[in-house]
Parts: C-alpha cells; sequence; structure tokens
C-alpha cells in the first residue's frame, strides 16, 4: 500500500532560487572529448553548490549525449595524465542544444561540488564521449583567459584531454565554451522524511519503504534529482534519496 503522507520528497526552497552564472569562454578555437579545471570559491562567508555545468557539445541539435564529471579533493595539478585521486561524481544523459549553444547536465541534487568556506582548489573534469566521436568545444589559452571569476566563485582552466580525461593532453591549456550556475549550499536540497512521520527518530527504514513504493508506482514524487529527461525516474534518484537521508534531512 502507498503512503498517504504528503511530507514527502520535495526541494528545499533554497534549490528554488535562481542561481547564478559564470560565463567561461564565449567561442571556441578547437575541439576536445574532455576539460579539466579547477574551482575555488572566493566567497568568505557562504559555502557554494554546483547547480548545473553547461559544455557546447559539437553534435547536431537533438542527439543524447552521455555527460559524465569527475572531481578531485584537491587540484587537477599533476594528475593530468594520472587517473589517482580521481572519482565519478555524475553521469547523465542529455539532449545536445547543438554546436552554436552550450548543453547543460543539472548537478544540484547531488553532493558533488560542495565548495567549503575557505577552501582550496577542487580539480573536476568533464566528459563527453557518448556516443563515440563527440567531442565539446574549447578555446585554447592563449588568447582566451586562464581565469574566469566574478567574486564569489573562481575557475581556473586546465588542459583539453582525451578519453578518459587522463589518457591525452590535447590541449595545454584551454577553457571549455559555456557556462557553470551555482548557489549557496545547504546540506539539504531535498528531504527525506518520505512518510511525514514526527515521532523520532524521524528518518527510518520506512522512508526506504515509502520512496521504494513511489518509485515503484512510478509517482514523479520519486523524481527526487528533479530530472526532465526520459526516464526520469531512475538510479540517480536512489543516489539523491540516500544523500538526503546521509544528511539527516528530515523537513523543510
Amino acid at each position: 500500500m502507498l503512503h498517504t503522507a504528503t511530507a514527502v520528497l520535495v526541494l528545499a526552497s533554497t534549490a528554488l532560487a535562481q542561481p547564478t552564472t559564470l560565463p567561461i569562454a564565449t567561442a571556441g578555437t578547437t575541439t576536445a572529448p574532455s576539460i579539466m579545471f579547477d574551482l575555488v570559491p572566493d566567497s568568505p562567508t557562504a559555502a557554494l553548490s554546483l547547480t548545473s555545468i553547461c559544455a557546447t557539445l559539437n553534435v547536431p541539435a537533438g542527439t543524447p549525449v552521455i555527460l559524465t564529471l569527475y572531481g578531485r579533493t584537491d587540484s587537477y595539478v599533476g594528475y593530468e595524465a594520472s587517473p589517482i585521486g580521481w572519482s565519478l561524481l555524475h553521469s547523465r544523459q542529455v539532449i545536445s542544444a547543438g554546436p552554436s549553444q552550450p548543453t547543460g547536465m543539472g548537478v544540484q541534487s547531488f553532493p558533488v561540488a560542495f565548495l567549503q568556506v575557505g577552501s582550496s582548489r577542487r580539480g573536476f573534469a568533464l566528459l563527453a564521449d557518448v556516443p563515440k566521436g563527440t567531442t565539446m568545444s574549447v578555446a585554447e589559452s592563449p588568447p582566451a583567459a586562464t581565469t574566469y571569476a566574478d567574486g564569489t566563485l573562481r575557475l581556473h582552466i586546465g588542459p583539453a584531454t582525451g578519453s578518459p580525461p587522463w589518457s591525452a593532453i590535447v590541449v595545454p591549456a584551454a577553457a571549455m565554451v559555456g557556462r557553470i550556475t551555482y548557489e549557496p549550499y545547504t546540506p539539504c536540497m531535498v528531504y527525506a522524511n518520505c512518510d511525514g512521520s514526527t515521532t523520532p527518530p524521524a528518518l527510518n527504514v520506512n522512508d526506504f519503504v515509502c520512496f521504494n513504493e513511489y518509485f515503484a508506482a512510478g509517482f514523479t514524487l520519486a523524481n527526487c534529482d528533479q530530472s526532465t529527461t526520459p526516464p526520469v525516474l531512475n538510479v540517480l534518484d536512489f543516489i539523491c534519496f540516500l544523500n538526503a537521508y546521509a544528511r539527516g534531512c528530515t523537513a523543510p
């Protein structure tokens, strides 16, 4: 039997705020399957969380493409050709917007880009290689800038690379043609008290049962990561729910 409680998975109100956009390069000079970069939070008071990463894909509009994001707890520098320390953070099928505008991948419901106050550089690598032969538009430096910043978030460019990202350097220094959006970090982007219980502990095995029931029934209430690309209910929703549960996100 499905739970009837109304306090199910919902986005936190802060997640609905308009994110800030950090533009990167606007025109490319070459292409590559992958790009590395470092992010640094310049805000002295607010931790930051990415909401999306947008890259310009050199495939026709409407083409399904798998974007994969890798990350490190430190800078990519020194690990451009080594898989050591890199972790798979997020992978999602997106629909290409075509070679004339960036295609976005939402990441806001996942702790893939939590940047702590006062933290040093954190390295990322974005890969687009499915279908085989897919590349991103990148701008070599020079003439492209080596850093892009808005006073709150700073991006240091890295190498454009092959597939996987640490397999071969295509261009030693390049900027992704696209943008990054971010917002102040909150530990609870979604809430995991699926059954709406109020008796401590509010988060318990019943919430897992509740979530599984909604997912099995195909209810959009189980679309924890708020994805829009079919199928909207998938394994990423389980990861999203587990993250919210682990952080103790009970209710708004």
